[in-house]
């Protein structure tokens, strides 16, 4: 860890960089000194590389303000703070004086105002076209010239995608360019707590800064510290102009940067000074570095331009061909669900719609089955008590029969005995009256015949038909006798006791053909009521 953050301590030896006869490179670096970030990019370049791990693995962020612990030792970066018992007051504003930063100006790059950003567009651009910066990697296609892409390094290490950075990288030079104030010593604080943030994607940086900070906490032991060789921390950004097309180097390197362009020079390349011997200084050969810079220039345009060219170009066809398959599968898929639930709620709505249009008529429906049961089930207690009372009335009808039969056998009895004294007495009249009279008419006395059944009596012309009597009316000895009467009328003889039997059989007909009409009535009333609940 410790060497990728010597890697990123973005120092800059301003006392080197001046000396170069590229005036193209000083006026670079001279508006660096005019935003006022000479002193946080040039402060001396001392490591400590234990208590820079420790403060990023223990660092967060508590209530705005940094908190991380070395060596035991609570270090906070806020308005007050207390270590090791000692108050030490480490704000913002102290933040920024510490390094002499500006704290007047935009604290949000996004209000950099709209005509400088349209100049900027046609100005950052190799090929004066306006660049487009709408945040969508496709669209990115003009290579920047990047005027203080050192400064953007610094500040942005891909802490998010790839387009978000490249257009805060686009309004930082913007603003550094047109001399647009803005308030650093805010905004770099913001990215110092952003680089203490737990699961935060912000690169952890501002080694040498975060250093000299923790230096002037008095009674904080830091350890040993390790001077930047020129090899380890020396990165220097420069602009890129437009230069021939590429040609073949046998020397090839894979390079993955985004749209700005990285130049690192070693102790081979370049002679720097020495931080060691920050005091004293060299004399440097101009026309040396002139020649050496200019053909690192040409070397790494040309080696840049033909291993990242055609990568681009396959990397940016790819990526918009799958971007572009992406988004008519998100769309295919988006449509799909739409429809999916548009066929659901309009199931939803009908299935809603025909339970309410049910609801009243299967209401009435029941309420129907529940009174047609209520009457049936009176219908049913009326015809069980009719039963009962049926019952009982047979039974006093055979009681009352039983009765009568004795009665009658008693009457015809006595009737039988007065024939036969009447008859005692015609004949002794008889004896003594004149031998010329007629003779008395005998009466024989014969069994009714059998009751034949409908079918007997309906047949063939062989069955024989009983004759029949009118209804008889009265008591039952009245209809004994009418129906005696009718049947002498008719010219058969008939006794008292057959006239008798032919009444009782002919009530319990009656009383069968009755109890079989109320059968069929209650079959029919049953039926008919099956029938509507079944819905015919």
């Amino acid at each position: 860890m410790a060497s990728s953050l010597i890697s990123r301590s973005h120092h800059i030896d301003f006392d080197s960089v001046f000396r170069f006869d590229d005036a193209g490179i000083v006026q670079m670096f001279e508006s660096l000194v005019s935003t006022g970030l000479m002193e946080f990019l040039g402060c001396p370049a001392i490591f400590h590389e234990q208590a820079l791990i420790e403060f990023f693995e223990n660092g967060s962020v508590r209530d705005g303000m940094v908190v991380s612990t070395i060596s035991g030792t609570a270090v906070e970066i806020r308005e007050s703070v207390t270590i090791s018992g000692t108050a030490v007051e480490i704000r913002e504003s102290v933040f920024a004086v510490a390094f002499g930063l500006p704290t007047e100006g935009l604290t949000d790059l996004s209000e950099v105002p709209r005509d400088l950003l349209s100049n900027a567009q046609k100005l950052f651009s190799a090929s004066e076209k306006e660049v487009s910066i709408s945040c969508l990697k496709k669209e990115v296609k003009m290579p920047f010239r990047l005027l203080s892409d050192i400064l953007a390094k610094s500040l942005f290490v891909k802490a998010g995608s790839f387009d978000a950075v490249t257009r805060d990288r686009f309004l930082l030079m913007t603003a550094i360019t047109f001399d647009v104030k803005v308030n650093w010593g805010n905004l770099l604080f913001g990215v110092l707590k952003e680089m203490v943030t737990p699961d935060s994607r912000q690169a952890k940086g501002y080694a040498i800064q975060i250093c000299v900070l923790l230096k002037n906490i008095p009674g904080l032991e830091l350890g040993p510290a390790i001077f930047s060789r020129v090899d380890q921390a020396e990165q220097l950004y420069f602009v890129q102009s437009p230069v021939s097309p590429p040609a073949a180097f046998s020397h090839q390197e894979s390079s993955s940067s985004s749209s700005d362009v990285s130049i690192h020079f070693d102790s081979e390349d370049l002679l720097m000074r020495n931080p060691e011997a920050a005091h004293t200084s060299a004399p440097v050969d101009s026309n040396v570095s002139t020649a050496a810079l200019e053909d690192l220039r040409s070397y790494f345009s040309k080696r840049i331009d033909e291993s990242t060219y055609e990568l681009r170009s396959k990397v940016n066809e790819v990526e918009f061909n799958v971007r572009g398959d992406l988004v008519k599968q998100q769309a295919w898929l988006r449509q799909t669900f739409q429809n999916a639930c548009d066929i659901l709620e309009r199931q939803s709505t009908q299935i809603s719609d025909l339970k309410k249009g049910l609801v009243a008529p299967v209401g009435t429906i029941f309420q129907d089955l529940f009174d047609i049961k209520k009457n049936q089930r009176a219908h049913e207690a009326k015809l069980n008590a009719l039963d009962g009372q049926v019952a009982a009335l047979r039974n006093d009808q055979l009681e009352f029969q039983n009765r009568i039969s004795a009665d009658l056998l008693s009457l015809s009895t006595q009737f039988a005995d007065i024939v036969e004294f009447i008859r005692g007495g015609d004949a002794k009249k008889g004896e003594s009256g004149s031998s010329s009279r007629p003779p008395p008419v005998r009466v024989e006395r014969r069994p009714l015949p059998t009751p034949q059944s409908p079918r007997d009596v309906a047949g063939g012309s062989s069955a024989v038909r009983i004759p029949t009597f009118p209804r008889t009316t009265g008591t039952f000895a009245e209809r004994v006798e009418q129906a005696r009467r009718h049947i002498l009328e008719s010219g058969l003889v008939i006794s008292v006791e057959e006239a008798a039997e032919r009444i009782r059989q002919a009530d319990i007909q009656e009383s069968d053909r009755l109890q079989r009409e109320r059968e069929r009535a209650r079959r029919e009333k049953r039926s008919s009521s099956s029938r509507r609940r079944r819905g015919f």
